[in-house]
């Protein structure tokens, strides 16, 4: 049976580096695959069509989608310009960005950073998201968007009303997926409990150096910071190298960061804003202690299963570390804690919550 209805993905995010909002849509989108694989998306209903202004190299095993590519331009130009055209019905786009006019839209905005934590990002990056993100907001007929903090945010800045958000959790799944390639401890000389670890960019909102400070401060032995992460130039106004003292790893795959998890004394997450924050759900999801920020979402995504810290405080930072590194029963209750936490997060959940989103708007 030939399906009366096509959902249209913009899965020009699918050639980009993998970073965390890369990762969610990928996610969601495994998920509306094997719920039509499984029968739970009608496909005499319904078909799923991906489209991208070239085949992405490393596009996942999506059989059950149908991916076409083609308009003028690349980037942006595409995606305003070509996308509007190819996308003859509802559009569901997953990654920020999304054309500015569009009947049937359905957008993402993972967090209101650009506004937040504007000294994080390039100048040309700033400007074109602080247009763009209030006209994709007000074009569509509802902004998904990862935590209450970022949807009251965003509705406040944007001018969109509370009601057209709808929160969207991140899952924890694909933390467990990857067996751990331990080699990468001997790797870099590195020992089982003996590390913290930071998993994130080099944008000022990420505060590494805030952690790398801390780090020395709380004064444990043999004890470095590995950081974990590539650079955006283009994207992030990032500094030149790294804090001092930290171990940089850069970007490593998903077997190596298992593995990282796992053997850390914690994950240090000091963030000033985060839209959601998906290296501490990782960290939980793997038994690795967490101390986060007592910020934005933080408490909402980590609820009882984190040490909280002011990320301004380098002081109150140092003094978590030193509580997490002086009490073995409190490393043992964080990581009971933190898996029970991070199995409340899915991503068949969210999944489940964007289709329920396109079929009360498309169906």
């Amino acid at each position: 049976m030939i399906p009366t209805k096509t959902l249209f993905v913009n899965a020009r995010f699918l050639s980009e580096p993998l970073t965390g909002v890369q990762r969610w849509g990928r996610e969601i989108l495994n998920q509306l695959h094997d719920m039509l694989e499984e029968g739970e998306i009608d496909s005499s209903s319904w078909k799923i069509t991906l489209l991208a202004p070239s085949f992405p190299d490393n596009a996942p095993d999506w059989p059950r989608f149908e991916f076409k590519t083609g308009g003028l331009f690349q980037s942006h130009f595409w995606e305003q310009i070509s996308l509007p055209r190819l996308a003859k019905g509802p559009l569901l786009c997953l990654k920020n960005t999304a054309p500015i006019r569009h009947p049937q839209l359905i957008s993402m905005i993972h967090d209101a950073l650009v506004w937040e934590q504007p000294d994080s990002y390039s100048k040309t990056f700033g400007h074109l998201y602080r247009f763009l993100l209030p006209h994709i907001a007000r074009n569509s007929r509802v902004v998904l968007t990862l935590s209450e903090n970022s949807a009251n945010s965003l509705s406040h800045i944007t001018s969109v009303p509370k009601e057209r958000f709808v929160v969207i959790l991140c899952g924890h799944e694909h933390a467990l997926r990857p067996e751990p390639n331990n080699s990468i401890l001997k790797k870099h000389g590195l020992f089982s409990g003996k590390y913290l670890i930071a998993v994130s960019s080099q944008m000022r909102n990420k505060n590494l150096k805030g952690a790398a400070q801390a780090v020395r401060k709380a004064g444990l032995l043999n004890t470095p910071l590995v950081v974990v992460g590539g650079t955006h130039p283009g994207v992030f106004n990032e500094p030149k190298s790294f804090p001092k003292d930290c171990r940089a790893v850069g970007r490593i795959d998903d077997s190596s960061l298992r593995a990282l998890y796992e053997n850390a004394l914690g994950l240090i997450f000091p963030s000033f804003h985060e839209g959601f924050g998906l290296p501490p759900l990782e960290a939980m999801a793997l038994g690795c202690p967490v101390i986060v920020s007592r910020t934005s979402s933080m408490p909402e995504v980590c609820g009882n299963a984190a040490l909280y810290c002011d990320p301004s405080d380098v002081s109150d930072i140092a003094h978590q570390i030193r509580r997490l590194a002086g009490d073995r029963g409190l490393q043992t209750e964080l990581k009971q804690k933190g898996r029970a936490h991070a199995q409340t997060f899915r991503w068949r959940d969210a999944a489940r919550k964007v289709w329920d989103t396109v079929e009360a708007n498309f169906a």
